[in-house]
C-alpha cells in the first residue's frame, strides 16, 4: 500500500512538471511571439505587399550580383523605418496609397525595359518602397500588439521574399536566354495586376 502511494504520488509530480512547460510555452506563443508571426504573415497575405516584392527582387536580379545585392539590404532597411515611422506619426493617408501605386507602375516598368542601374539608384527605389510597404504594413498594428515583434516580423518578411526571388531570379536568368524575357513579360503582368488589385482597393469593394 505504502509503495502505491508512493507511485502515485510520483505520477501525479511528473504530472504537474510535464504541464507546466506546455502551459508556459502555450502561452508564449499566443500572447508574445504570435506577434512576430503576424508581422512575418501580415505583408504575405495582401497581393498589395507580394506584387511588389516580387517585382523588386526580379528588378534586382536584373540588374547582376553586383548591383542587384544591393536591394537585400534596402528594402528591409526601408520597410523597418516604415513601421517605425508609423509608430511615431500618423500615416500620410492618401501620399502612402500615391506611393504604392507609383510602385507598380515604376518597378513594373523598370523590368520591362531591363536596363541597367546605377547601384545607387536601386537602393533608393527599395529604400522608398520599402518605407512605404512599411507603413502600410504597420498600419495593422493595434493597442494589444507588441509592436517590436510585429516590426521584426514584417522586417524578416521583407528580407526572405525579396532575397528569395532576387537568388531564384538570377540563377535562372545564368541557364538560359529565353529566361530574361519571361522575367521581363512577368514584370508587365505584376504591373497590370497590382494596378487591378490597387484599383479595387482603391473602389473599396
Amino acid at each position: 500500500m505504502a509503495v502505491n502511494r508512493t507511485t502515485r504520488a510520483g505520477l501525479a509530480a511528473a504530472l504537474a512538471v510535464a504541464a507546466a512547460p506546455g502551459t508556459a510555452h502555450a502561452h508564449l506563443v499566443s500572447t508574445r511571439f504570435g506577434d512576430f508571426y503576424g508581422g512575418l504573415l501580415h505583408p504575405l497575405m495582401g497581393l498589395e505587399y507580394v506584387i511588389p516584392w516580387v517585382a523588386l527582387g526580379l528588378l534586382a536580379a536584373l540588374q547582376g550580383s553586383r548591383t542587384g545585392r544591393w536591394m537585400l539590404l534596402a528594402f528591409p532597411l526601408g520597410v523597418g523605418l516604415g513601421v517605425a515611422a508609423c509608430l511615431l506619426a500618423p500615416p500620410p493617408g492618401r501620399l502612402l496609397f500615391g506611393v504604392n501605386l507609383a510602385s507598380f507602375v515604376i518597378i513594373g516598368g523598370l523590368i520591362v525595359l531591363a536596363r541597367p542601374l546605377p547601384a545607387g539608384v536601386l537602393a533608393g527605389l527599395g529604400a522608398a518602397f520599402g518605407l512605404a510597404q512599411g507603413w502600410d504594413n504597420a498600419l495593422a498594428i493595434t493597442p494589444e500588439t507588441n509592436a517590436v515583434l510585429f516590426f521584426a516580423g514584417v522586417t524578416a518578411a521583407s528580407y526572405v521574399v525579396v532575397t528569395l526571388v532576387t537568388g531564384a531570379a538570377a540563377a535562372a536568368l545564368q541557364q538560359a536566354t529565353w529566361v530574361r524575357i519571361a522575367v521581363r513579360a512577368a514584370g508587365s503582368w505584376l504591373t497590370a495586376i497590382g494596378l487591378l488589385v490597387l484599383g479595387v482597393k482603391l473602389a473599396g469593394v
